[in-house]
């Protein structure tokens, strides 16, 4: 009996990189930090991976996020003022995949992506400021403005009648002194 000869097929290996996430974000909502991202490539049906620092102190350790995930948020200890800086990564790694077909077929094992990262800092809030001045008529009406951002889009003026009258009586009694 003649023994069947069988062909062999060569199967190529290739280790592209899987394409980092991208639109990184930080949102800060008191004390709670969100990340978010898109995810950049086809799939990342390995998973994804994230970690974070704060005030450049050490990275926390690697965080093993689902497979669709595109956002973490956390509450970092201690009081929120003293956080200054927020840092995190997140990368993610394709599941294998062929490409082409018969002796041309390449079996495609994707490394992780490259970290992706983004960087949230702290802002000092503006200084508030005070206008104040006597009615034009001088009669025992004020007018006054508070502002409390230094943008034009940020700015946010109120007159409020029994707040000012409250505040600008008090500030009438140290303004009547010699000195």
């Amino acid at each position: 009996m003649a023994k069947k000869k069988t062909k062999l097929n060569t199967i190529l290996i290739a280790e592209p990189a899987t394409n980092p996430p991208t639109g990184l974000t930080i949102t800060r909502d008191g004390g709670r930090f969100t990340f978010a991202w898109k995810i950049g490539d086809k799939d990342y049906d390995v998973g994804q991976s994230l970690r974070y620092r704060i005030n450049n102190g050490p990275w926390s350790g690697v965080i093993h996020l689902g497979v669709k995930a595109t956002s973490y948020s956390l509450q970092p200890g201690g009081a929120p003022g003293n956080i200054t800086r927020v840092d995190f990564q997140v990368l993610g790694k394709r599941k294998e995949y062929t490409t082409g077909k018969g002796n041309n077929q390449v079996k495609n094992i994707p490394k992780a992506s490259a970290p992706a990262s983004c960087t949230w800092i702290a802002t000092p809030p503006s200084v508030p400021t005070l206008t104040y001045s006597k009615n034009s008529d001088g009669d025992n009406a004020r007018n006054s403005l508070a502002s409390y951002f230094k943008t034009e889009e940020e700015m946010v003026a109120f007159i409020h009648d029994n707040l000012d009258v409250a505040f600008l009586k008090a500030i009438e009694k140290f303004s009547d002194y010699t000195y």
